[in-house]
C-alpha cells in the first residue's frame, strides 16, 4: 500500500527540533495524493492519505526510543466520516397510498455525484427497492406508503457508504452530503528510524521534502 510504504522511509530527516516534543502538521504532495502527519499534544499524531480514489486516516500515540519514532494506532476507528443525511419531511395526503422519495446526492464540496445508487429496506421486510440517480446526482422513487420505518443505503463506488432510517409514511426529500471511501489504519505500530527533524521540513531526499504547514 503506498500510505505504508510512505510511512516506513518519510522520516530520514535532515535537520533537528526537541525530540520529545514534536509539534505542527508535515505534508508531503505529488500528482496522485498528498499525505500529512499532525504531531498532536499528549503525544497523540493524526495521519490522513488522500488520492483520487480512496482516502486513508489513523489515529495514535507517538514515542521517541533511541533515534526512531514509533507510531501506534489506535485499535478501533476513532476516525469519523464527515458524511451526512438531510432529511426535508413533505406533505402527504392521509387517502395517498403511495409516497415519492425524491433523491439528490453531493460531495462535501456540494459537487453531484453521478449515477448514485440508493437501496430502501422496509424493515423487518424481504422486499427491497432500487434508484439508480442521474448524472446531475438527482432522482426519484414511487414506493407504498405504510407504517414502517426502512433502511437507506447509498451505494457508490468512489464515495463512503452511508446508511439512514426513515418513515415510510409520509413522502420526503433526501440529501445525502458523502465524504470519499476512506480506509482506517488500526491497531498497527511502526518504528521509523530517523536522524534530525526540523521545524519546518523534512527532507527525504531530493525528491521528497514535506513542508509544514502549520
Amino acid at each position: 500500500m503506498k500510505l505504508l510504504c510512505f510511512i516506513f522511509t518519510v522520516f530520514f530527516i535532515t535537520s533537528f527540533v526537541e525530540e520529545n516534543n514534536l509539534s505542527g502538521t508535515y505534508c508531503q504532495s505529488d500528482n496522485y495524493q498528498s499525505t500529512c502527519i499532525s504531531f498532536l499534544p499528549n503525544n497523540r499524531f493524526r495521519l490522513s492519505s488522500i488520492s483520487s480514489t480512496e482516502n486513508a486516516f489513523g489515529l495514535g500515540t507517538y514515542q521517541i526510543e533511541n533515534k526512531r519514532l514509533l507510531l501506534n494506532f489506535d485499535k478501533i476507528d476513532s476516525v469519523a466520516g464527515k458524511s451526512k443525511i438531510q432529511l426535508n419531511n413533505l406533505a402527504t395526503s392521509d387517502t395517498s397510498r403511495l409516497i415519492s422519495l425524491k433523491v439528490k446526492g453531493v460531495d462535501l464540496n456540494n459537487n453531484p455525484i453521478p449515477l448514485l445508487g440508493v437501496k430502501v429496506s422496509p424493515v423487518n421486510s424481504e422486499e427491497s427497492y432500487f434508484l439508480n440517480c442521474n448524472l446531475d446526482g438527482t432522482g426519484s422513487l414511487i414506493l407504498p406508503k405504510s407504517n414502517k420505518e426502512a433502511l437507506l443505503s447509498c451505494i457508490t463506488s468512489f464515495y463512503e457508504e452511508y446508511e439512514a432510517r426513515i418513515s415510510l409514511n409520509h413522502s420526503s426529500e433526501i440529501l445525502f452530503q458523502l465524504d470519499n471511501k476512506r480506509s482506517t489504519i488500526m491497531d498497527t505500530i511502526i518504528s521509523i528510524k530517523y536522524k534530525k527533524i526540523t521545524d519546518s521540513s523534512i527532507v527525504v531526499n531530493s525528491k521528497f521534502i514535506y513542508s509544514k504547514q502549520y
